[in-house]
């Protein structure tokens, strides 16, 4: 279980206005969807969780690393130019992570509490970071 959360969102908001955010959040979902289409070796499902926070559930073959596929979302966020859509004035996005392996499926709370401890971790270090239960 991966969450993710866009670094200093509240700020777009604030700035540019909902809609814009709204649209950056629509970009940002496409972004994600043609990513976890290109991963091969593992199913990846992506939901928003919450107002810029995202979470993933990823199902790997054994041989897959989870580290890399996170870092690949990263970078491909980071790579990837957002605009505005009243003014196509472009937006810069970074992402902090927290990552967790499922315990008990039958438990998704008690894991995406340690997930969500990990997110706060790589926010309180700094943002733009990914960090690991």
């Amino acid at each position: 279980m991966v969450m993710a959360d866009i670094d200093y969102f509240k700020h777009i908001n604030d700035t540019y206005g909902h809609l814009n955010g709204d649209g950056i959040l629509k970009q940002l979902t496409d972004v994600f969807k043609n990513l976890a289409a290109q991963i091969t070796g593992a199913n990846i499902l992506i939901c928003r969780y919450g107002g810029e926070e995202f979470i993933f559930f990823i199902e790997m073959e054994k041989n897959k690393d989870i580290q890399s596929i996170v870092t690949a979302f990263q970078d491909k966020v980071r790579k990837t130019s957002f605009y505005l859509e009243d003014t196509n004035e472009k937006i810069d996005l970074t992402l902090s992570f927290g990552v967790c392996p499922i315990e008990n499926i039958n438990d998704l709370t008690h894991s995406t509490g340690k997930a969500d401890k990990c997110l706060y971790r790589s926010k309180n270090n700094g943002r733009n970071q990914i960090s690991y239960a």
